[in-house]
């Protein structure tokens, strides 16, 4: 009799688990930055995180239901002290997963954004109508955070016979490692010197830099070369 009490507990506190891994589980993941890409999230909480949350409860709902006695009053006391043990368990790993989660850098409690220009000179390749040429720009961070930037076509501008590209690129990590990857496949790239959190010391211009490779590892072809410039500013 005591292990049915134990199993119905147990089944009764494995949905319970199962419900708060799927909750936790998705604000986790969300937070933690895993890709969606090709239903990569969705799979780990189905088939990764529900079932650690449904055992979970299960072997809790067990342990306690073990201990119930013969009356209604004993088993409705442990199936809500298993159900409350696997809920503060399960809390407690997504809101770690939470807690050490990259969070988007700040200034006063406002959000920031990388603003840059890139000069493409006068003997460049790059194509006449960069929008239609499939002219593209993104700010790599890190394995998570690689997104493509705002490139604004339409504030093309001519300068010293070079032409000038303005973009607006997210800052979603707290990382120094960024970088800039301009122009059409293989992209020329731009590490950028910005601290994890920048400051509004950097919402000075930077001085014109230049490429230090291009992304297939192949040195710039000369006459080719890029330039950006980058400050930061509180995003629009």
């Amino acid at each position: 009799m005591k292990w049915m009490r134990a199993l119905a507990i147990g089944v009764i506190t494995a949905l319970v688990g199962g419900v708060m891994a799927i909750v936790f589980g998705d604000l986790g993941t969300r937070a933690q930055g895993v890709s969606d890409f090709e239903g990569g999230r969705g799979m780990l909480i189905a088939f990764g995180l529900l079932p650690a949350g449904l055992l979970c409860g299960f072997i809790a709902g067990i342990a306690f239901g073990r201990r119930a006695g013969q009356s209604a009053a004993p088993f409705f006391r442990d199936a809500s002290l298993a159900a409350a043990t696997t809920t503060a368990i399960i809390a407690a790993v997504g809101g770690l997963a939470i807690a050490t989660a990259d969070h988007a850098p700040t200034i006063s409690g406002r959000e920031i954004e990388l603003e840059f220009e890139v000069r493409i000179p006068a003997s460049s390749t790059a194509p006449v109508d960069l929008k239609a040429g499939g002219f593209s720009a993104n700010l790599s961070a890190t394995k998570s955070d690689n997104h493509f930037a705002d490139l604004k076509f339409d504030a093309v501008r001519a300068e010293d016979g070079a032409r000038v590209l303005p973009g607006v690129a997210g800052l979603y990590s707290r990382t120094s490692d960024r970088q800039l990857l301009v122009g059409n496949w293989p992209s020329q790239v731009f590490a950028l010197k910005l601290p994890p959190v920048p400051s509004q010391a950097d919402f000075t211009w930077t001085e014109w830099l230049a490429p230090f490779e291009i992304a297939d590892g192949s040195p710039v072809p000369a006459g080719q070369a890029f330039a950006v410039r980058y400050r930061v500013r509180f995003a629009n």
